[in-house]
């Protein structure tokens, strides 16, 4: 893995030892931030990476959540991603997830 690099506004860094990585997605939309997260979280197991700490804040960015026959709502980027462990769309790469206020902790296969 490199030392480090910024892809848009987020900033992938790698632990000094090799074994984790922390993404901090602070001025992305939910959107964006979906696609980016999704990609390095393949990144980090793709280079052996045990752990990957999702920085995505606690509730600025918000995009609308349509749902069939109900008014739209808005979801923040802790939300989508949550949803996205729930739905088994990281499964292949993810083991466990620790929630935290503003972060995620993704314990990687």
């Amino acid at each position: 893995m490199s030392n480090g690099w910024r892809a848009g506004l987020a900033s992938f860094v790698p632990d000094a030892n090799g074994m984790g990585a922390t993404l901090d997605l602070h001025g992305y939309k939910v959107e964006t931030a979906v696609n980016v997260a999704t990609d390095k979280l393949r990144e980090a197991w793709a280079n052996g990476c045990m752990e990957l700490r999702i920085i995505h804040g606690w509730g600025g960015g918000r995009a609308p959540v349509p749902r069939p026959g109900e008014p739209a709502r808005t979801q923040t980027i802790g939300q989508a991603l949550r949803e996205l462990w729930e739905r088994g769309a990281w499964s292949a790469w993810v083991n466990d997830i620790l929630m935290d206020v503003g972060s995620m902790r993704l314990q990687l296969k």
